[in-house]
């Protein structure tokens, strides 16, 4: 049965992706937010659910689930990619209005990320290279230390939001950006730091985000890219288990003559660990199984905590405990993992994160019909941000955003309104390069747009994005 289900789920989102692509072109339909976090659906779920019901793959929160309940939560999580997808097509391209603008110029734009990427080797020396010696983050030592030391870990995220910004507007609409010296400086600078990051914070993320907006960036510039696009969706999805490995690998095992780098490398490709390391970079069934086990009616219908890990992801959660002395401890998305498995947190705080992905997260807080609007609202902002991508409109602020969201698809199916905090930090990284006016009134935009209370204004509808496309 779940197999079943997952070749008519594929057969339903392939087949609508393939009608998109004959209407926009190959590398249109591949960066387009909703089919990516869709494809990222039936990985989280579906896909997910064959491997748990068979056997094929360790669960890091171990339990024996049976065929019906996977099918049950299945059921439920189709349900918010239906209403994503309605969501989606209720903003047509039919009535866009044709705005041709120009922004001004960007001052010092280059200057300001390097003054960044100073502050993120601040920190690198200040809590990684100790007495001359490379010490990365070991186990739950960053989570401890994040607790009351936010701000200070906020000079190693500052550098690369203000680099997405800045690359969106030399790479995408200056002229020849090869012959800027000062672009080239900034991408090296912002490429060596990105590599130490990783290895510094045990972070995948980092490079791999760096390398993606780099090439999201060369696509939209050539304005095609039939084959580069859908490798970098696909590569984002297949190097997980790659970068899983490395990602928990001593870095000085490389330097070492009695290690083969390749055995560690050709370790990741192994099925099993193959599979498994895909498996638990995209969870999702389970957590939304445990969370139908745990809950009784009245907190899936009406929602567990009434919105307050909602409020605490999109707002509280950024106060620094240095202003909220009181400030708890357990949280927005950890609170949910904490009602979901309890148990992990008898001794203290958890040591593993467990985001409970996009269906949990919005059912959590006011329950099942609640979510199915949030999922309804998730897909139209999905087209606004992909009108904004392939838009001819020089817009520095909507494309930024837009190619910032797409980036981090997989952290919003993965923890829904949790990546709200990531997201506010990129708004305050832009701001220093692009200026907080442009981004409040982009931001104020998209908002009206997607509640029904602003006409969408992009240059150009459907048809007019199918022109030159790849």
């Amino acid at each position: 049965m779940l197999l079943a289900f997952l070749i008519v789920s594929c057969a339903l989102v392939v087949g609508l992706w393939l009608y998109d692509t004959c209407r926009l072109g190959v590398s249109k339909s591949c960066l387009n937010h909703f089919w990516f976090f869709s494809l990222l659906w039936i990985i989280y779920f579906p896909f997910r659910g064959v491997l748990i019901d068979q056997g094929i793959i360790s669960l890091q929160v171990s339990r024996d689930w049976r065929e019906s309940e996977l099918i049950i939560s299945l059921l439920v999580a189709f349900l918010f990619w239906v209403s994503a997808f309605f969501g989606y097509l209720s903003l047509t391209g039919s009535n866009q209005h044709f705005i041709a603008k120009r922004e001004a110029a960007v001052r010092y734009p280059g200057i300001k990320v390097l003054v960044l990427v100073s502050l993120a080797w601040v920190f690198l020396f200040g809590r990684v290279i100790q007495d001359g010696v490379f010490v990365p983050f070991q186990g739950n030592e960053q989570n401890e230390m994040r607790t009351g030391g936010g701000h200070v870990f906020l000079f190693s995220e500052l550098y690369l939001n203000a680099f997405f910004s800045y690359v969106c507007i030399i790479w995408i609409y200056k002229r020849r950006p090869a012959k800027d010296n000062v672009f080239w400086i900034v991408v090296v600078a912002v490429l060596i730091t990105s590599l130490v990051m990783t290895v510094a914070l045990a972070s995948r993320r980092i490079i791999s985000m760096t390398v993606f907006v780099l090439a999201v960036c060369y696509i939209l510039r050539r304005r095609r890219g039939v084959a580069l696009a859908p490798a970098l969706i696909l590569s984002s999805i297949f190097m997980a288990p790659l970068l899983q490995t490395l990602r928990y690998t001593d870095p000085y095992l490389f330097l070492s003559e009695d290690i083969s780098v390749s055995k560690i490398i050709l370790s990741a490709f192994v099925m099993r660990n193959f599979l498994t390391s895909l498996s638990s970079s995209f969870e999702g069934i389970d957590h939304l199984a445990a969370f139908l086990e745990k809950a009784d009616f009245n907190q899936i219908v009406f929602g567990v905590d009434g919105g307050v890990a909602w409020v605490f992801n999109f707002f509280l959660g950024a106060v620094p405990r240095a202003l909220w002395t009181s400030k708890p401890e357990i949280y927005g998305s950890i609170s949910e993992q904490k009602f979901l498995y309890p148990w992990m947190y008898e001794n203290g705080s958890a040591t593993t994160t467990l985001p409970s992905s996009f269906v949990v997260d919005f059912m959590f807080g006011m329950g099942f019909f609640v979510g199915i609007f949030f999922a309804f609202f998730l897909g139209r902002l999905f087209k606004i941000l992909y009108f904004k991508l392939w838009s001819n409109d020089e817009n520095y602020a909507g494309k930024s955003i837009s190619i910032f969201v797409l980036a981090n698809i997989f952290n919003i199916v993965r923890s829904g309104t949790g990546f709200t905090q990531p997201l506010i930090i990129f708004l305050i990284s832009s701001a220093i390069i692009l200026g907080p006016r442009r981004i409040y009134a982009e931001v104020k935009e998209m908002v009206e747009i997607v509640l029904g209370l602003r006409c969408c204004k992009v240059e150009g509808g459907v048809k007019d994005l199918a022109l030159n496309s790849g």
